[in-house]
């Protein structure tokens, strides 16, 4: 029988007992060491109490032994399930998504837009990018809650997140997310409907949306304080390597390299919003796929091969409801890496019967 301490269960707790999730598999194992992460997840799946092993004091009443020794007491502790404090980055993307909206209005009314904020903001937004863990399969900022908005976040955030690794200097990553940022500004003109429009589209509808990148540049274009590769990046992040894309169909000689950055990291999130019912790694092996003659390979390929090596400690969800961590994982096989399932390596390369079917960010 375990005992009702007053404290809440807190990281470095050890469990005493499994703790399974409301469907009945193990998402913590007996003698796991809970990490402030571990608290998190115990929050998202509703686990409200777990037992754990802690010291004997004497004035434990009732406390009692576990097979550690005579030291040890199994004792029942409740899970916070108050909203935890929201991360940082989080907070920082609030503050962003508040001004882009404003970017957005202003577009709209033929007002002057607040580029000054926004670069403070996207800065801050980058900066906390270094310390806290991002990661553009499992990160979705909470703010805004317009989710054109919120993809223009994830967008320039990816492709910040992209661009360290291309041969871009460093003194141009900015202006690269901010192009990614503004991508879809176009959307915004005054007599559009379709920002709020569900697919799909009439004919006549996709005809419009094949011009916003146009309205967007020529809403970028006149504005003296923004690099002109920003404005490039809004008008070109459509096109495509081997002139099929839109709104000009041109190739990719005569593409800036801030909408090569710009269209793999848009193509990336376009893939995850179809991913319905499916593992969000197949957008990985789709995006690797799809890409030849496209998209820019030696982008594509610096994506898939860091974004699978960053794969290393996630947690995810098979699609038999076990919950495991990705151990390893291969860039020929981005979606079918290796699961420590409760000790046991899950080879989803092998094991082609199960796959991943969810992406947790704690």
């Amino acid at each position: 029988m375990a005992v009702q301490p007053a404290d809440p269960v807190r990281a470095g707790d050890v469990l005493a007992r499994d703790v399974r999730t409301p469907g009945g598999n193990v998402l913590l194992p007996e003698g796991h060491v809970l990490t402030e992460r571990d608290v998190d997840m115990l929050r998202h799946f509703l686990i409200r109490q777990v037992e754990v092993r802690c010291a004997y004091r004497p004035d434990e009443v009732h406390a009692v032994a576990g097979p550690r020794g005579p030291d040890a007491a199994v004792v029942l502790k409740t899970v916070p399930m108050g909203t935890p404090a929201r991360e940082p980055l989080q907070l920082a993307c609030a503050r962003l998504g508040k001004v882009l909206a404003a970017c957005w209005d202003a577009v709209r009314q033929g007002g002057k837009l607040p580029l000054n904020e926004l670069r403070t903001e996207l800065d801050n937004v980058t900066g906390q990018m270094t310390t806290d863990r991002y990661h553009p399969l499992s990160f979705v900022p909470s703010e805004p809650k317009d989710p054109l908005l919120n993809r223009s976040i994830r967008v320039a955030m990816t492709a910040r997140w992209l661009v360290q690794w291309t041969d871009i200097p460093r003194n141009e990553w900015f202006q690269v997310t901010l192009g990614a940022l503004l991508c879809d500004i176009g959307l915004a003109k005054p007599d559009s409907s379709l920002s709020r429009k569900q697919p799909p589209l009439a004919p006549e509808e996709w005809d419009e949306w094949r011009r916003h990148p146009v309205h967007g540049f020529r809403t970028l274009i006149g504005l003296p304080s923004l690099n002109r590769g920003v404005a490039l990046a809004a008008l070109q992040h459509h096109e495509r390597n081997d002139g099929s894309g839109y709104p000009l169909g041109l190739r990719s000689a005569n593409l800036h390299p801030y909408a090569k950055i710009v269209a793999v990291a848009d193509a990336f999130h376009a893939l995850l919003e179809t991913r319905s019912g499916e593992s969000p790694l197949s957008a990985l092996e789709t995006l690797r796929e799809s890409a030849f003659g496209r998209l820019e390979p030696a982008f594509v390929h610096a994506f898939v091969e860091k974004l699978t090596t960053y794969q290393r400690g996630i947690l995810v969800r098979l699609s038999d409801g076990t919950i495991g961590e990705i151990v390893f994982a291969d860039p020929r096989h981005p979606a079918r890496p290796m699961v420590s399932v409760n000790g046991r390596i899950v080879h989803l390369a092998r094991q082609r019967e199960l796959d991943i079917v969810e992406v947790f960010s704690f």
